[in-house]
Order: structure tokens, then sequence, then C-alpha cells
């Protein structure tokens, strides 16, 4: 499934979800929803940065708490899934719905 797909997919089935982005290591947008291309570059940006900021490599997943809602990134071998959230979500349930985004998408390839 092509990540633009999956995208479209997660959003059709998550209340929780209002924008998601998947981004390859060098920082590349792959494929966004329910955002503007400049605000998933902003948000492809500021999911690299906080990795880099909680330990690199070692971190897989980060939630982060904000009045209006939360961010999440979410990582696999070779990706990123950020997406942003209506305050009060199950994070469990956003992590695995991202990291479900990163699998299906890789399975037949990345695309938009």
């Amino acid at each position: 499934m092509a990540a633009a797909d999956a995208l479209a997919r997660l959003m059709e089935l998550s209340t929780d979800i209002v924008e998601v982005v998947t981004v390859d290591r060098a920082g590349t947008v792959e494929a966004f929803s329910g955002c503007a291309p400049e605000r998933a570059a902003t948000l492809a940006q500021a999911g690299g940065e906080l990795r880099a900021l909680a330990g690199g490599e070692d971190v897989v997943r980060i939630q982060v708490e904000r009045d209006r809602g939360c961010l999440f990134v979410v990582v696999d071998q070779s990706r990123l899934a950020v997406a942003t959230t209506h305050p009060d979500v199950t994070a469990g349930l956003v992590h695995h719905d991202l990291r479900t985004v990163l699998r299906r998408s890789a399975v037949s390839g990345v695309g938009g």
C-alpha cells in the first residue's frame, strides 16, 4: 500500500488524528493528510528535531502533550510518522495506528 493510501485510510478510521505526515530518514515528506504541504514540511522537521533532542537513533516513539492536543512521532527502521491529535486521546491507540501506517506503506514500497 502506498504511503498516501495508508494515510487516507488512517484518516477515515481515526477520530483522534488531525494531521499526519510520513517522512523518510533524510527528512523528505513522503505523504501527508489533513494539512497543507507547507504544514506537512513543518511537521516533518519538528518530528526529526524532537527525535534528535530525545536521544536520536535510539528513540522509537515520542508523545508531546499540549493544551490543544498532542504531537506524536513514531519511528520504524527507515521512516517516521508524525501526527497531531485532539486533546485527551488514547496514546496507545495513536501509537498503534501510526506504526500500522508505517508497516502497511512499507509492504509495497513508499509512494504518494
